[in-house]
């Protein structure tokens, strides 16, 4: 076996491996072996033709090509032992030639991280103050939620809820037949089309319209960009939202009722206050780590954002596909080109490699680690809000100990351990500026 090894990027290393003919022979026995059940040859029982009768009727390239799929990562695996080559991920292969078999192996190496000088990241919590204003929005919100959609015999508006049949043509093709749904008109809307929403203003119910809209030059869907679409929409139903007042009756019909309306204010104003004090703990991880990464030198391979980029496509179509919303369809609605789409994929992608490359090397560097006695207590702390003989903590403590739940507390107890160590590292309290500035100032009168 010919081993050629370079390096043309940074945090990777490219394998060329020329196999000899002693080389294939041990793969090519193993896919005789698996070839020759199969095959039909004359004069033989099934599986019992020698190995020179089948090389002789599919060829010995027949028998590479069958070995192809085992005979490359084995190899591969025992040149990289052969030269203490250590990949970090999955190498890409590049078939070259197969008389004799040759392949490129792009080889991703572990990842070279200078993480930057914590001491020089200084990030200061945001105070928490909930303002009326803030509570009176939270109010408004529930009163939307809690309101009631009822008829109203007036021309349609913008945010109406109306019940409506539409069709609507391209090029003499139906591509929109969709019978009694539910519409509710936004100015700005792209759905079915940009423009749709616009005409259906001043009309009323039990109306039948039909009009025409250009597809703008731009539409994220290029075979109808720029095309004329005709509608035929038929007015079912108009109905407007109808919002209850806000007060004490308002009050005691909110989740386990309160007695008055200052009653829920105070428990809102102390829910918006915890939430707001969490988002600002999050704020200061945040910041902090990417703060981390910008001063902190990364070099890896590109395979490993390519493959990041992969990843995350993935998910976001696993995610459409779990709403029955496909691609292409999740692009029109937010009006961005499969381009766009592509480019911020890639940037949120690199951005969140960048980052667990970080955090990677900065809880190497701490010794931060989760033991099953931390397990144990993070379990044990959950199972708190439950009776000793209540059923429902018998279950918990199943689902609790399993191997799968328990990788996944650990995953989390382990990220929490080491961004509060980094917020400890890099946040500072206004008092301590405070502080310093004091002394400064005390320093500066002593002189």
């Amino acid at each position: 076996m010919e081993i050629q090894t370079e390096t043309e990027q940074t945090g990777e290393i490219i394998v060329t491996v020329t196999l000899t003919e002693s080389d294939e022979d041990p793969y090519l026995d193993r896919s005789y072996k698996r070839m020759v059940n199969r095959l039909k040859v004359p004069g033989f029982r099934p599986g019992k033709a020698p190995k020179s009768i089948v090389e002789s009727m599919v060829g010995r390239i027949g028998l590479v090509n069958e070995a192809i799929e085992f005979m490359i990562p084995e190899s591969l695996d025992q040149a990289l032992k052969d030269n203490d080559i250590s990949a970090f991920a999955e190498p890409h292969i590049e078939l070259l030639g197969m008389e004799p078999t040759q392949y490129k192996a792009t080889v991703p190496l572990e990842p070279v991280v200078i993480l930057g000088d914590t001491s020089e990241i200084n990030i200061e919590r945001e105070s928490v103050s909930i303002t009326d204003e803030q509570v009176q929005e939270v109010l408004e919100r529930i009163r939307d939620e809690q309101a009631n959609w009822e008829p109203v015999e007036r021309p349609i508006e913008y945010s109406d809820l109306l019940n409506i049949n539409v069709k609507g043509t391209i090029d003499n093709e139906l591509v929109i037949d969709d019978s009694e749904i539910d519409f509710i008109p936004i100015e700005d809307s792209v759905l079915p089309f940009p423009g749709f929403a616009p005409n259906l203003l001043g009309h009323t119910e039990t109306e039948s319209l039909e009009f025409e809209i250009t597809i703008p030059e731009d539409y994220a869907r290029k075979e109808y960009a720029g095309k004329n679409c005709i509608f035929q929409v038929e007015i079912l139903s108009v109905k407007v939202k109808s919002l209850p007042e806000i007060d004490d009756e308002f009050a005691k019909g909110i989740g386990e009722g309160f007695d008055t309306l200052d009653d829920f204010k105070i428990n809102l104003q102390e829910q918006l206050a915890t939430e707001a004090e969490g988002q600002a703990a999050l704020k200061v991880q945040e910041d902090s780590l990417n703060q981390l990464v910008e001063i902190s030198d990364i070099q890896a391979s590109h395979l490993l954002y390519e493959r990041e980029v992969d990843s995350l496509r993935r998910e976001r179509e696993q995610a459409l596909s779990n709403q029955q919303v496909d691609l292409e369809t999740y692009l029109t609605y937010i009006g961005k080109s499969p381009e766009e789409f592509t480019e911020e994929l890639e940037q949120a992608a690199n951005e969140r490699l960048n980052r667990f490359l970080v955090l990677k090397q900065f809880s190497n560097d701490q010794e931060i680690e989760v033991t099953e006695e931390d397990v144990q207590t993070e379990i044990d702390n959950m199972l708190k809000s439950y009776e000793e003989s209540d059923e429902t903590r018998e279950r918990m403590e199943s689902f609790f100990n399993t191997e799968s739940t328990k990788d996944s507390i650990r995953s989390s107890m382990f990220n929490r351990k080491v961004l509060e160590k980094l917020v400890d590292l890099t946040e500072v309290s206004p008092t301590d500026d405070a502080s310093e500035a004091s002394k400064d100032d005390t320093s500066n009168t002593d002189k």
